[in-house]
């Protein structure tokens, strides 16, 4: 197994960059994630403090040949007064060697937007990408469920990520609902292997 990906809490990254790069160059990992930013990006302050944080451990990123990512849920789909996501506001105002975004599947549809469109407006700066799949079950309850069982369109997904150069696709399934995880991992690895992934 090796190490692409990693959730590092922005407060260590914040407090000491130049660690965080060289324990990630120890092991081997150019992307350098953070599982939430403050509140998901979800207010104007969140925002300021991300892009600060970025821009401060750019430098010692870069000496690393690292990556600083950017891992979404819903709440970076509140809007911004100019009415524009806060997550592509994030872009705006970073740059795409400043910052790359792993794409959760689940939570962009959670947060009401478009995949397709966020992926596209990301285009160039998405190299990692985490899948799970969105379901209602009965008494309208919204669940996370393997890849393939739900209702996102993961075959234009992956020809996107495709087309746009990104590097990896994780499975990703926080809450199996008492089914057996690795079951659910292996439905989610041969729905995707269906679909000409991995």
């Amino acid at each position: 197994l090796s190490c692409t990906l990693t959730h590092i809490p922005m407060t260590r990254i914040d407090e000491d960059p130049a660690r965080v790069a060289a324990d990630h160059k120890t092991f081997g990992c150019k992307y350098i994630g953070i599982g939430m930013g403050p509140n998901c990006v979800s207010s104007d302050e969140d925002l300021e403090a991300t892009v600060a944080v970025v821009k401060k451990a750019y430098p010692e990123f870069k000496k690393a040949g690292a990556l600083f990512m950017y891992h979404n849920h819903d709440g970076e789909f509140t809007k911004t007064a100019s009415g524009k996501f806060r997550l592509l506001e994030l872009a705006d105002r970073t740059s795409s060697e400043e910052l790359g975004f792993t794409l959760d599947t689940y939570w962009v549809q959670h947060g009401g937007a478009s995949i397709v469109e966020v992926l596209e407006a990301l285009k160039g700066r998405i190299p990692c990408v985490h899948v799970k799949d969105y379901c209602v079950v009965p008494k309208r309850e919204i669940r996370m469920a393997p890849v393939g069982r739900g209702n996102i369109n993961f075959e234009k997904i992956a020809s996107l990520c495709e087309d746009f150069g990104t590097e990896y696709i994780y499975v990703e399934q926080d809450n199996c609902y008492g089914e057996d995880p690795f079951e659910c991992m292996k439905e989610s690895y041969l729905y995707l292997n269906s679909i000409g992934l991995y």
